[in-house]
C-alpha cells in the first residue's frame, strides 16, 4: 500500500475482508464508533464527531480514521489474509485518472506477485456503492 500511496501521491489502504462486517461506509463519525489503533498498545479510541471515517457500519468498528492515515488493528492484513478490500481516496479535483492508474497498478501487482484474482470499481458521487462477496 505504501509504495502505491507514495508513487501516486494519494492515500491507499487495505483491510482483511474476513474481519469486516457486511457493510462498509465512508462517512462522518457520530463519535460512538470504536477504533483500535494499528500496532498500538493504546486504549480503545472514539473518533471525533464529524471526523471522516471508514467504518464497518454493522459493527460500528472504525477501519480507518483521518481519511486513511490511521489504520485499525481490527482489519489488518496479515499472512493469513486471503481476501482484501483496498481503498484509494481521491481527495482533490481532477484526480480520477490517478486513482484509476493506482487501482489498476495494485490489481496488477496482486495478480503478478500473489497470484490473486481481482475485481475493481470506482466509487464517486454518481456511483456511491459497490457490492462484492468475500
Amino acid at each position: 500500500m505504501n509504495i502505491n500511496s507514495i508513487d501516486g501521491k494519494i492515500p491507499v489502504g487495505g483491510d482483511d475482508l474476513a474481519l469486516i462486517g457486511s457493510q462498509l461506509e465512508l462517512r462522518y463519525a457520530d463519535g460512538s464508533e470504536s477504533f483500535t489503533p494499528l500496532g498500538a498498545n493504546a486504549a480503545l479510541e472514539h473518533p471525533d464527531p464529524g471526523e471522516v471515517i471508514y467504518v464497518c457500519a454493522d459493527k460500528g468498528e472504525v477501519m480507518c480514521r483521518r481519511w486513511i492515515w490511521r489504520n485499525s488493528s481490527i482489519t489488518a492484513i496479515t499472512e493469513q489474509t486471503r481476501t482484501i478490500a483496498i481503498n484509494i481516496d481521491g481527495l482533490v479535483t481532477d484526480c480520477q485518472s490517478t486513482v484509476i492508474n493506482v487501482r489498476d497498478r495494485i490489481a496488477q501487482m496482486l495478480s503478478q506477485y500473489c497470484g490473486a484474482s481481482t475485481s475493481t470499481a470506482l466509487l464517486d458521487i454518481n456511483n456511491p456503492t459497490f457490492e462484492f462477496f468475500a
